[in-house]
């Protein structure tokens, strides 16, 4: 048995510094945090910061909780948590909230009563920075609107519904608010309503200098006018053949602002006609006369084909373009045999605007995706290979001095 006083059996062995390494060295590791912050009261205190500084109530568990529930079940642990007075201060370590509006499977009086719940969580973390809404409803808008307005930083809002002009008016109150916000991404946005808004501009914060803005197509959005700041930065917008944004998406961009296009695949069906395609990449890209652009793409070999029709669409004004492909991509290799032919006419097709004086140069990089709604990529599948062949598959441009092939750059970034 051991002779040593009481004391120094609960005596600290280690200094702070030896746990705030181990901790630091599991930060991006939850599941290593929450067994590591069962072995003593030392480690508990360390880890709470990082694992509540991301609150996910759409994953399958809850930061500081080992057993999975349901979404709803997640969103009363957390409630829980920040009602209880011996627990409620850890709302302070979050910085990151995801949350889905509505909840599968329940019914209506039952989504009602998550409202309240959504409240209280907004009330309680003092220092949130950034919130990813799924399936949000005005309510939610509302709640973030009168709590976070000052202080929200990136917003992610997800399946957004216009219903009624009401419903659009609300959005645009929220955005209103948002003093802070520098980064903004809007997926999903459906004019389910029908809703006429050829004489309505979405007035973005004016902070704003980062906007992400994908699958916006519902009928009637194409012609949304869209305001931006003085001090946008960066703009993301996705295409294919089914997109039908309209000059409202580029006319008051300021000269200076980085644009990517993500394209993804670039399928183009062989039975649509060639003329339709490039009167559908026309009327995306009308009214766009900044020089420079970057096409965001995976591997697949349809790209060649898109490449081509897309770039012969180009206003005159863009005399560099940029060309990423994903590095984590699984569809590839963008140059199969059956894709060379296509790269043959894209050759040519660089040749004939190099030549037409409407172009400069064509950048091709290969990078890991790592700004999205998933969080950064985790592919293990990385083939940046493409850039050793793209000078072989684009002889001409190449010898002209056309291409530019960036093996250093790695992340993907504007």
């Amino acid at each position: 048995m051991s002779t040593q006083p009481q004391s120094m059996l609960f005596e600290r062995r280690f200094p702070n510094e030896i746990f705030a390494i181990i901790i630091d060295s599991l930060n991006d590791d939850p599941f290593s945090l929450r067994n590591i912050s069962v072995v003593c009261k030392d480690f508990v205190v360390f880890s709470q910061p990082y694992l509540f500084r991301h609150v996910d109530l759409t994953s399958k568990s809850l930061a500081g909780c080992t057993e999975a529930a349901p979404p709803n079940k997640r969103r009363s642990q957390f409630v829980g948590i920040l009602s209880n007075p011996q627990t409620s201060y850890l709302g302070r370590f979050v910085r990151r909230l995801d949350f889905p509006g509505n909840i599968e499977n329940g019914s209506k009086g039952a989504q009602r009563d998550h409202v309240p719940d959504t409240l209280l969580i907004l009330q309680s973390l003092p220092f949130l920075t950034e919130v990813r809404l799924e399936k949000g409803r005005f309510e939610h808008f509302d709640a973030i609107r009168k709590h976070l307005g000052g202080q929200l930083q990136k917003l992610w809002i997800r399946g957004v519904v216009l219903l009624e002009i009401v419903h659009f008016q609300d959005f645009q109150r929220l955005l209103t608010s948002l003093t802070e916000l520098k980064f903004l991404a809007i997926d999903e946005l459906s004019n389910s309503g029908n809703l006429a808004l050829d004489q309505t501009a979405l007035v973005l914060p004016s902070s704003l200098r980062e906007l992400h803005i994908t699958k916006m197509d519902g009928a009637g959005l194409w012609i949304l006018e869209i305001s931006y700041p003085p001090i946008l930065g960066t703009l993301l917008v996705d295409f294919d053949l089914t997109s039908r944004h309209g000059p409202g998406l580029w006319r008051s961009l300021k000269p200076g602002t980085a644009v990517a296009i993500d394209v993804n695949t670039g399928l183009v069906p062989n039975w649509v006609m060639t003329n339709t395609i490039l009167q559908v990449m026309s009327v995306f890209l009308r009214g766009f006369n900044l020089p420079y652009f970057t096409l965001c793409c995976s591997q697949s070999p349809s790209l060649a084909k898109f490449f081509r029709l897309f770039i012969r669409s180009l206003p005159y004004s863009v005399r560099d373009i940029s060309i990423d492909f994903n590095a984590g991509a699984t569809d590839g290799p963008v140059d199969q045999d059956s894709s060379l032919r296509d790269w043959d006419a894209l050759d040519q097709t660089l040749i004939q605007r190099y030549e037409g004086r409407s172009l400069n140069r064509v950048w091709f990089r290969c990078t890991t995706r790592m700004v999205s709604w998933d969080g950064p990529s985790s592919a293990h599948w990385h083939d940046r290979s493409i850039l050793d062949r793209v000078r072989k598959l684009l002889p001409q441009a190449d010898k002209m001095g056309i291409i530019d092939v960036d093996h250093g750059r790695r992340f993907f970034e504007f």
